[in-house]
């Protein structure tokens, strides 16, 4: 049986960014504290159901604010968005949060696609889509 996990994190996408090198071969990770929370949402979505086994198959959309210059054009919604962050930047945060949670390691994943665009009217918000390719 193929199973298939829908994740949706409400509120402007977070790209991913780097953890800082410090003194002492120490690193700041300055992300720390949203990836506990979007681990923790994840968690709960997940419950007490057995990891996904690969190969997976990950779709993500990104939907940003539609400026205020442009609110009034109904055409903007769901339309291409093409500025920062980084299309892998918005995925590789989930995906890394998603380790031992959804599955196992994100090695599993073989087909990934990542989409940015305007908020369809639905509201900012980031949807997560991971499913066994069998």
């Amino acid at each position: 049986m193929q199973r298939s996990i829908k994740f949706i994190l409400p509120g402007q996408p977070i790209p991913w960014s780097r953890a800082t090198p410090m003194a002492k071969g120490r690193v700041w990770d300055s992300q720390k504290h949203q990836k506990l929370i979007v681990s923790l949402a994840m968690e709960k979505l997940m419950g007490s159901q057995p990891l996904l086994e690969g190969p997976l198959e990950v779709i993500i959309y990104c939907y940003f604010p539609i400026p205020m210059k442009h609110q009034k054009n109904p055409q903007i919604q769901n339309s291409h968005y093409f500025k920062k962050p980084d299309d892998d930047n918005c995925a590789k945060l989930l995906r890394d949060c998603a380790n031992g949670i959804f599955y196992a390691d994100d090695s599993l994943i073989s087909d990934g696609h990542q989409y940015k665009r305007y908020d369809d009217g639905n509201g900012v918000r980031t949807e997560m889509t991971i499913t066994e390719v069998k």
